[in-house]
């Protein structure tokens, strides 16, 4: 078979976008939000974020212990999860697609597919050497643009526009002024934003970023030597011909799920909820000594069955160590210490579960530019086994260090107390073993005692 000449090649490239292209208008912004993800999973891959990600993943002692240590394992969860997401973005774009007058760029998900099964480029839409990088400060300035412009369409509400609130006709010279000033100005960022744009012009600009991602994809994770099929690993030769590679753009369907462990906090839809648990014991942490009774049970409800149950079974051996412990035993420092150590490595995924989920949000999706937290560094894959134990672990050592505290607490009222009667008020002697024994009231409350 003779190659296909690349003059001939030429002319089935869409050279240019025709004026019967109808343009994007209100949709800039939905078609924004995509292009801001596209930015974010190009960016995601550059040198310096991918040797970054490696490093913190390497010296994170939380996803080594409830993740796993296996390098090659943590690569591929990593690698299917940029690849749900260029899925997510691929299928919208897809969608958007139909809308152009191209017939081409109609075809991009079959197109895509071919590429993504047997690496045919076909139109030659893959971008080489510094045209992406030109290409994402360009899609940068759109985003930018695309902001501005929606910011300005809610400013140009007359009722923001207006000093009391009303609704209605502009009556006042100076807010009429206004009132053109900023449709001015809307036109203005309409010219250089999305809005005027057509679809034929962003759809082949998007689509194109999307090959280039995808070779980016397997050129930095070797793709072609580690697709996961049906718990299997295929070689070189059969990753562009597997059917379920093509399934990653067909459907919005969940690679990551055909490698994600059955026992885990993601797979069990508990990591959100256990990273609000580790956050909130973290908080309780830095004042242990001034937790109310009011957010130990806050604390205490947010517990699930298993959890609870754990803690009471831990607390049970601890009781009778802790009542004969002395205000100075040595233990109590080793208690604070193991706090702190667990939440040094532990706090971390919880908060990049919290970030992980807030940049899942419409508001954050459209114009701001995301940290590229990937699931790997959160919770979600974390053994839940593993993790209701270290979590059980937490609420034993807040539990010793807060008793701990209240002593502290209740003797020195006790002394204050003391020392105030003897001296100044000699007649009222007796009332000093009222304080004491008020003190070591105090003293005796137990996360036990409420189990």
């Amino acid at each position: 078979m003779v190659a296909e000449s690349w003059f001939h090649r030429l002319w089935r490239i869409p050279q240019k976008f025709g004026a019967d292209s109808p343009r994007i208008s209100i949709s800039s912004f939905e078609i924004g939000s995509l292009m801001l993800k596209v930015v974010n999973l190009w960016q995601s891959l550059s040198d310096k974020q991918i040797f970054k990600l490696r490093k913190e993943i390497t010296n994170s002692f939380g996803i080594r212990k409830l993740v796993s240590g296996d390098e090659y394992f943590i690569n591929r969860l990593i690698c299917a999860e940029l690849h749900e997401n260029l899925a997510h973005v691929a299928d919208s774009v897809a969608w958007h697609g139909k809308k152009c007058s191209d017939p081409i760029l109609k075809g991009f998900e079959k197109a895509f597919k071919k590429f993504i099964t047997m690496g045919d480029d076909q139109y030659g839409w893959e971008f080489h050497g510094e045209v992406m990088e030109k290409n994402i400060k360009k899609m940068e300035g759109f985003i930018s643009s695309n902001g501005s412009l929606f910011e300005a369409l809610v400013e140009q509400n007359p009722i923001r526009l207006t000093d009391n609130g009303e609704s209605g006709v502009l009556k006042s010279i100076a807010y009429q002024k206004i009132y053109r000033w900023k449709r001015q100005e809307v036109k203005r960022l309409k010219n250089i934003s999305l809005w005027t744009r057509t679809y034929d012009y962003t759809i082949n600009l998007l689509a194109r970023s999307l090959f280039t991602i995808y070779r980016k994809i397997n050129h930095v994770f070797g793709i072609h030597e580690m697709v996961h099929l049906g718990g299997s690993v295929l070689n070189s030769d059969l990753t562009y011909r597997s059917q379920s590679i093509s399934a990653l753009l067909q459907s919005l369907s969940h690679p990551l799920q055909n490698i994600l462990p059955p026992k885990t906090l993601g797979a069990a839809a508990l990591a959100l909820h256990y990273a609000n648990i580790i956050i909130v014991i973290e908080k309780l942490s830095a004042s242990p000594h001034s937790i109310s009774l009011e957010a130990r049970e806050d604390l205490y409800n947010m517990l699930p069955r298993c959890l609870r149950a754990s803690l009471k079974a831990k607390l049970k051996p601890c009781t009778k160590t802790m009542a004969s412990s002395s205000l100075y035993d040595p233990s109590l420092e080793e208690w604070t210490q193991e706090l702190s150590g667990i939440l040094e490595w532990l706090a971390p995924l919880a908060h990049h579960m919290i970030s992980w989920h807030s940049e899942k949000s419409f508001n954050q999706q459209i114009f701001v530019s995301q940290r590229n937290v990937l699931l790997v560094q959160t919770l979600y894959f974390a053994d839940q086994e593993k993790t209701e134990k270290v979590i059980t672990e937490l609420l034993v050592c807040l539990n010793y260090v807060c008793k701990y505290g209240r002593e502290l607490n209740a003797k020195a009222l006790a002394e204050c107390g003391s020392f105030k009667v003897d001296n100044e008020y000699p007649n009222l002697n007796g009332y000093t073993s009222s304080l004491k024994d008020l003190a070591k009231e105090c003293s005796s409350i137990n996360w036990d005692e409420e189990l």
